[in-house]
């Protein structure tokens, strides 16, 4: 079938560096063998109240956030996977929290996964909106963002 030695040596030299070359191939596109967190979504909390709960499959129609006028809200977020499990996260993801309308709503980050709600004093309902993102401060890079999730403030 194969003619000759050089054949049979070149194509075994051909058969080894691809073994190699594919061997060090990865379809994981993260570097440094860690893993990404496979995040679904996140409960908000204050105190022993959860304030809003958000997952992946709410993305189409999110709950509102519901706020009273003039109030400060100190908040923890706990990251949730796609079955609604807490996960734990390393030191290298921070909480990151983008408001609307910030004069309406303001949101202030305060630690890894907390932060401050302020709510506007208001004399008649009014709407913004936020959106919650995981932030990998080593990859620099989202690891979760929510759709914008509105939030309304009553008196």
């Amino acid at each position: 079938m194969w003619k000759g030695t050089k054949t049979r040596r070149g194509l075994a030299a051909f058969m080894l560096t691809t073994a190699v070359v594919l061997g060090g191939c990865d379809d994981d596109p993260i570097t440094g063998g860690d893993e990404e967190p496979d995040v679904g979504g996140f409960a908000m909390t204050s105190g022993s109240t959860e304030l809003y709960r958000y997952t992946d499959e709410d993305a189409a129609q999110p709950d509102t956030l519901f706020l009273t006028s003039g109030q400060t809200y100190e908040v923890e977020v706990e990251w949730l996977d796609p079955n609604g499990d807490p996960i734990e996260l390393g030191e290298e993801f921070e909480l990151r929290v983008q408001a609307l309308h910030p004069g309406i709503a303001s949101f202030t980050v305060t630690g890894a996964a907390t932060g401050t709600i302020v709510a506007a004093s208001v004399s008649s309902p009014v709407s913004t909106a936020m959106q919650v993102t995981l932030w990998h401060t080593v990859e620099e890079h989202p690891d979760f963002d929510s759709v914008f999730f509105p939030v309304k403030v009553s008196p």
